[in-house]
């Protein structure tokens, strides 16, 4: 074997490692798969906590059967977050449903996840200003969300 030959197989050799390396991270990122989030929303405005830590939200599923539009406001946060107050790290829209029968919803799936750095934590309101602390409806609203 030339030294050409030799070259191209030892670069062919390391894409190769890297590629398994890459595959390797990635499966003890997600240890097998993400965990799951799901709630019915209540008819009031207390901030939900979900899980401490560095952790990202790599989808969410949010629908309703309401009338009129709900905003999901997440937190990076180590407590139950306070609605009405602070700043929401995202804010995402819960479209409003043209008929209950046939309800209404959007699903997010963010490239690279959304980071928390604190922990995850999020409110429900159906005013879109950071400050509102209208309540939804009861059982109108529904919040689902994959993180690891």
């Amino acid at each position: 074997m030339n030294r050409i030959e030799t070259k191209f197989l030892l670069i062919i050799f390391l894409l190769v490692s890297l590629g398994l390396l890459i595959k390797l991270a990635y499966a003890q990122t997600i240890g097998g798969g993400a965990n799951q989030f799901s709630a019915i929303v209540p008819a009031n405005t207390t901030g939900v906590f979900v899980v401490g830590g560095n952790r990202a939200i790599v989808s969410l599923q949010l629908g309703g059967i309401g009338s009129v539009p709900a905003y999901v406001k997440f937190y990076d946060t180590a407590v139950a977050p306070t609605c009405g107050s602070g700043t929401p790290t995202k804010r995402l829209i819960i479209p409003a449903a043209a008929t209950a029968g046939n309800g209404a919803g959007s699903n997010v799936v963010p490239y690279g996840g959304i980071k928390f750095v604190q922990g995850i934590g999020y409110c429900v309101t159906v005013g879109i200003l950071d400050a509102d602390t209208t309540a939804p409806a009861a059982a109108t609203y529904l919040v689902n969300f994959d993180w690891n």
